[in-house]
């Protein structure tokens, strides 16, 4: 029964779409997932990364950890933020890709400079730490800030102790770099 709800609803949601694009709705999940393929493969990043989290997921799939992180990589060089930020954390806990934390740190930073908060607090705390880029808790008070500017409550206590921890003169550095940073980001994105 939940399956032929599940399915229903992949039927409801496309319909309309699919009479304005004259194509065939999916009516399975097997179908909905032959469907989420072939718009992936055509290179959608926003379908990439909805098939990649149902793949994650076994959702309407087998789960595939390693199929799931192939497409989330594609959907992250197709540039869409969340799959940045998606593989930051893939590549952090070594779940579908090798454990690399350098390489987590740049997903990070690649989303977080599009200005998605999770990305930025995961950066300012591999930069507070020192995993996977340089240690730097200037630079990491400024993506705290960025976060916490952004809507990302649990970023503010870590930036108003981090803040308080430095000498005045970095925190001050670092809160004015927060706010140049915040400067670039694009203003829709949380």
């Amino acid at each position: 029964m939940r399956r032929l709800l599940g399915a229903a609803l992949v039927a409801l949601t496309l319909t309309p779409l699919a009479a304005l694009a004259q194509i065939d709705v999916p009516g399975t999940y097997g179908d909905a997932m032959r469907w989420y393929r072939s718009a992936a493969q055509a290179g959608d990043p926003n379908v990439q990364y909805l098939l990649a989290r149902k793949l994650e997921d076994g959702v309407e799939a087998p789960r595939d950890l390693a199929e799931a992180a192939r497409w989330y990589r594609a959907a992250a060089e197709g540039g869409l933020a969340e799959a940045q930020y998606k593989m930051g954390l893939l590549a952090a806990a070594g779940t579908g890709v090798p454990r690399d934390p350098a390489a987590a740190a740049g997903w990070y930073l690649l989303a977080a400079q599009q200005g998605f908060g999770p990305a930025q607090y995961n950066y300012a705390v591999a930069l507070l730490n020192g995993s996977g880029v340089e240690r730097d808790p200037v630079e990491a008070l400024a993506w705290f800030d960025v976060a916490m500017h952004r809507g990302l409550a649990l970023a503010q206590p870590l930036r108003d102790k981090l803040a308080s921890l430095l000498p005045a003169e970095d925190a001050i550095r670092g809160l004015a770099r927060g706010e140049e940073l915040a400067r670039t980001m694009p203003a829709d994105m949380r």
